[in-house]
């Protein structure tokens, strides 16, 4: 998701994934993790018994941190990645 005039540089980075997915028609799904969401569903693609999920960068970077607690201000790319452990 590249920068745009809609982005307030007060969200974080849930609030302009969730906002894209609605915009987008993109299904997804998240649930409070340690009191944060955590998106672990998007377009059909879900998290399955810690072999597989989704992380997301910041301009490049993967915060240690919940994507509600990631400001965009100055940033300028969010993406949403679908990893998969590939077992022994």
């Amino acid at each position: 998701m590249h920068r745009d005039l809609t982005w307030n540089d007060s969200d974080s980075v849930y609030d302009i994934s969730k906002q894209y997915f609605q915009d987008h028609d993109i299904s997804y799904y998240s649930q409070p993790v340690n009191g944060f969401p955590y998106i672990n569903s998007i377009a059909g693609l879900a998290d399955s018994s810690g072999q597989r999920g989704w992380i997301f960068t910041v301009d490049c970077k993967q915060p240690n941190a919940s994507s509600m607690l990631v400001p965009i201000k100055g940033k300028s790319v969010i993406q949403w990645i679908y990893t998969e452990y590939p077992g022994d």
